[in-house]
């Protein structure tokens, strides 16, 4: 398998720690990148669109963040996205578990699929090996 570059976008220092710990157990060839809110998050992928070494392959994106959030992000996103030179799959964690959180995020065409809080190892895994495949 390749090596998976995840990027984090969480406020939660405690769930960037779980994260990071079910990493280096499940797939230790990984890297993960930890952003604590979306805006950083933003302006990196700005400032970064057309290297492919540093875009992630996967984004595990907070809907709750400080100074933007999550929707907001992915609005922006939409914006960017046909100008990244590699376009990350985008998976929302989220402990929210309103209905309509699930189904706004449908909408976005970017969003590849709905997980809430806490991310058990299983569904870890299971993201990065769809990931793997592509």
């Amino acid at each position: 398998m390749k090596s998976i570059k995840i990027a984090l976008v969480d406020d939660d220092q405690v769930f960037h720690f779980i994260v990071n710990r079910s990493l280096i157990n499940l797939y230790p060839d990984s890297k993960l990148l930890s952003f604590s809110n979306c805006a950083d998050f933003f302006n990196f992928l700005k400032r970064n669109l057309d290297d492919t070494s540093l875009i992630p392959d996967i984004i595990l994106l907070d809907l709750n963040t400080p100074f933007m959030s999550g929707w907001e992000f992915l609005d922006c996103y939409e914006a960017i996205e046909g100008n990244l030179m590699k376009r990350p799959e985008i998976y929302l964690i989220s402990s929210s578990i309103d209905p309509q959180d699930v189904e706004k995020a449908q909408y976005f065409n970017s969003v590849s699929a709905f997980y809430s809080k806490p991310l058990a190892p299983e569904q870890l895994l299971e993201i990065i090996e769809k990931a793997a495949v592509k």
